[in-house]
């Protein structure tokens, strides 16, 4: 019984995959899949009727979505995720520059930075608001936290799991 059910299975595949492959007349403007295994380039007809090749390591950046735009220097973006998400969850910037947190958040956050950092340790940013920190004081890595509690990321050794700031000293 199992080898028969392994058999339509089988059978079922590969009518399936043969199909996948019979839409040659139409366009497409991204890369055709090949089976993982198989290590070959595939080829996109474009509507213009150019024949794009593409490498494996092509096709599996083709597939993936596009990045966000990526933070402006020195801003930190902060995002309700039922818990207060840091975008980027560390920021680096450089002795005498300021940090920027811009919120997105519809309630006020208060945000603790561990001293040294700037000259205030805390700062309360309210609903769609902007705050500065003032220029950094000293390079090192400084930890962040917040009331309501930041969303916590994969440990980083010394930097810990929660949000922070690397400051650089000047030259870096």
């Amino acid at each position: 019984m199992a080898r028969h059910i392994e058999t339509v299975l089988l059978s079922l595949l590969l009518v399936a995959s043969a199909g996948c492959g019979s839409r040659s007349g139409e366009s497409t403007t991204g890369g055709s899949q090949s089976s993982p295994d198989s290590g070959a380039t595939s080829s996109a007809t474009t509507k213009s009727g150019e024949e794009h090749k593409a490498t494996p390591a092509a096709q599996s950046t083709e597939a993936q979505p596009k990045a966000a735009p990526v933070a402006q220097a020195g801003h930190v973006r902060l995002i309700s995720k039922g818990c207060v998400q840091f975008e980027p969850h560390w920021v680096s910037i450089g002795v005498g520059q300021s940090l920027t947190w811009d919120s997105e958040l519809k309630a006020p956050v208060t945000i603790h930075v561990t001293a040294g950092a700037f000259d205030k340790t805390v700062f309360v940013v309210r609903p769609g608001a902007s705050v500065k920190s003032g220029p950094a004081r000293a390079a090192n890595d400084y930890a962040v936290w917040t009331e309501p509690a930041a969303c916590q990321g994969a440990p980083r050794g010394s930097r810990g799991s929660g949000p922070g700031v690397t400051v650089e000293a000047a030259g870096h």
